[in-house]
């Protein structure tokens, strides 16, 4: 009789699905099956940075990925090489950049890709040699069939997961992103605060919301969260070559620990000496964490990191290979107070 109750419970309850894991295989012997035919319809989301795509098999829908590292160390600087190298492999790429002006990202991207300094971009000191290059970059990049959008904050204030599920709404007809980057947490705010709420558990309910909101519309979501100061000392002040040594796990991230809970994929960045940053995979839920950490290769002066000694990876074109895809206008965007896109 209990077990009818459940069974008449579950299947009244919006959201819910029943599935019978005892005894019969069929149904998951036909989804093994259909994977195995069809890997395209199960793969992750594959960046082009060997180090992130072994540690997670591709970045996967409805799943959240942090990226944590102190202030000026790098993260801004990863996600928009994953974004690009997520953008270079065909996918729509959704860029929430609520720190850093949209011109000022568009430029890092530019650098990244061209190989002009980025502070000559910066300071305008860049010569007609470097416009061109920019303007043969820009040419290969129009025969792209899919999209890489920024959004910044048009107004100050924190952004919620309503404000950019409602963009995402607004905009659904003319674009589906299968990745969206949000640098970077900290500068959220959740749905329902006051001062009689805590802050870490507002936060902690915005990785859920992100969970949430990308298996129902099918993108992964990659965002950024700084390590705690105390964290910071710790390994500056023990172990500032070897921070692996430091034993660093989800702890170790500040505003509220329900980030390293929710998370599915938890990586840590911290600078090296000669140009080197290293990624800790602490937490990957789905594969094995390593805690020892791999070195990236980083070219602070183009914006660019790579898997260290690699001589770059297979994402960002130096010359721009002959076009394979038609040129296709985009619809244009939809907007809302709060959110101006390019």
């Amino acid at each position: 009789m209990k077990e009818k109750q459940n069974k008449v419970l579950v299947t009244q309850i919006a959201g819910f699905e029943e599935y019978n894991v005892c005894g019969n295989t069929s149904i998951l012997k036909a989804r093994l099956a259909d994977m195995k035919s069809n890997p395209e319809k199960y793969a992750g989301y594959r960046c082009g940075i060997r180090a992130l795509d072994d540690a997670t098999h591709g970045f996967r829908r409805g799943h959240l990925n942090v990226i944590v590292g102190k202030p000026g160390g790098f993260k801004t600087t990863l996600m928009l090489n994953i974004a690009y190298g997520l953008y270079h492999k065909g996918f729509n790429v959704l860029f929430f950049s609520l720190e850093m002006d949209a011109y000022e990202l568009h430029m890092k991207k530019v650098s990244m890709t061209t190989g002009v300094p980025y502070q000559r971009l910066y300071c305008a000191t860049y010569d007609d040699a470097d416009i061109a290059k920019i303007d043969a970059f820009e040419a290969h990049e129009k025969t792209r069939k899919n999209e890489f959008r920024v959004v910044t904050q048009r107004q100050m204030g924190g952004v919620k997961t309503s404000d950019i599920e409602r963009w995402l709404q607004d905009n659904s007809d003319a674009f589906k992103p299968d990745v969206i980057l949000v640098d970077y947490l900290g500068l959220m705010t959740p749905e329902s605060m006051d001062d009689s709420e805590r802050r870490d558990i507002g936060i902690g309910q915005i990785c859920k919301d992100f969970r949430v909101m990308g298996r129902a519309r099918g993108f992964s979501t990659i965002t950024a969260a700084q390590f705690k100061t105390n964290s910071v000392q710790r390994i500056v002040q023990k172990y500032p070559e070897n921070p692996e040594k430091a034993c660093i796990d989800p702890s170790d991230i500040a505003e509220s620990a329900m980030i390293g809970h929710t998370a599915d994929a938890v990586f840590f960045l911290w600078p090296m000496p000669q140009n080197k940053v290293r990624l800790i995979a602490s937490k990957v839920r789905h594969g094995v964490p390593n805690h020892a950490g791999i070195d990236l290769d980083v070219n602070p002066e183009i914006q660019y990191i790579c898997d260290a000694h690699a001589g770059g990876y297979d994402v960002l074109p130096r010359s721009a290979p002959k076009p394979v895809m038609p040129v296709i206008e985009p619809a244009p965007a939809a907007r809302y107070d709060g959110m101006d896109d390019i």
